[in-house]
């Protein structure tokens, strides 16, 4: 629209009006509204997109971590902390996304410590120390897996994301 805008002579002003909340506000009013069963499809798509990052993370530390000391190859070894820390991680990275799309028109946006943004680095805050203490803490054995099984997870999260997201996003 902006590049139409231009080619046309207009300002950004022009194309977007006066309030540029009220121009996205109009513009997500125009994208037709999913159906229940397609935001939940839509849910799960995003569900196999985190936990395809959690589970790249979590291959690479546990090989790390496997090949310098445990030795335990083929087999990388999952702990209570890593399910905890990890599944802490995905919330976590839920709430921000959340927050950043919420309040990016708040006229305390300027403010580096407005009210969301307080609420923001609480939760950051929170999730380091739930992450380090879980780490640090508890370290029982949950099972191992093993190394072509990691492989074919990732593999199988990734393309279940790139399935739902080309069909219900």
């Amino acid at each position: 629209m902006m590049r139409d805008g231009e080619e046309r002579g207009m300002t950004m002003h022009d194309v977007l009006g006066d309030s540029y909340q009220d121009f996205c506000d109009n513009i997500l009013a125009e994208i037709p509204h999913q159906e229940p069963y397609q935001k939940i499809l839509s849910m799960l798509g995003s569900f196999c997109l985190y936990s395809w990052i959690v589970v790249i993370i979590w291959f690479v530390s546990s090989l790390f971590e496997t090949m310098i000391g445990q030795k335990t190859l083929p087999f990388l070894i999952l702990r209570l902390g890593d399910v905890l820390s990890y599944a802490v991680l995905i919330f976590v990275s839920i709430f921000i996304v959340d927050h950043i799309c919420k309040n990016s028109f708040d006229n305390e946006n300027g403010k580096f410590l407005s009210k969301s943004n307080k609420k923001l680095i609480f939760m950051i805050i929170i999730w380091m120390i739930l992450f380090a203490l879980s780490r640090i803490f508890l370290n029982n054995y949950v099972f191992s897996i093993h190394i072509s099984i990691c492989i074919c997870l990732c593999v199988g999260l990734f393309l279940l994301y790139k399935l739902f997201d080309e069909l219900w996003n």
